[in-house]
């Protein structure tokens, strides 16, 4: 062996224990990185749950809300139409009884146009 390849095999020897070394310094920091960046998305998870949670508290709350409105509504509807129902039967009632008047009406006209043409009596014939 020459000494020339000796210094090459030494060389290539060093300078592969530096890249395995760097290599292992590397996988160090990238453990550590990927160890950090999980906490994290952990962190983050943690918030994105609680947002959610939140989130859905509130929507239960506003549907809670929004149900006692419409039933609330459906109330005041349903009231309207019962006063409406009774309004409609004092009308029929109102007509009914005004198609009374007028019929009596009609019979007190009937009366009042007889006695008004009535024919005089004949007077009584003088003594012959």
């Amino acid at each position: 062996m020459t000494p020339e390849f000796i210094g090459i095999v030494a060389v290539g020897a060093a300078l592969a224990g530096i890249v395995l070394v760097s290599v292992r310094g590397l996988r160090g920091e990238i453990r550590t990185e990927r160890g950090e960046r999980n906490a994290q998305f952990e962190v983050l998870r943690a918030e994105i749950k609680a947002e959610r949670e939140e989130r859905n508290t509130q929507f239960e709350s506003l549907r809670g809300e929004i149900r006692t409105e419409r039933e609330e509504r459906n109330t005041q509807f349903e009231s309207v139409r019962g006063e409406m129902r009774d309004m409609r039967a004092e009308i029929t009632a109102m007509r009914g009884e005004m198609a009374e008047l007028r019929e009596r009406m009609a019979r007190i006209e009937g009366v009042f146009e007889g006695f008004l043409r009535r024919e005089p009596e004949a007077a009584p014939a003088a003594a012959e």
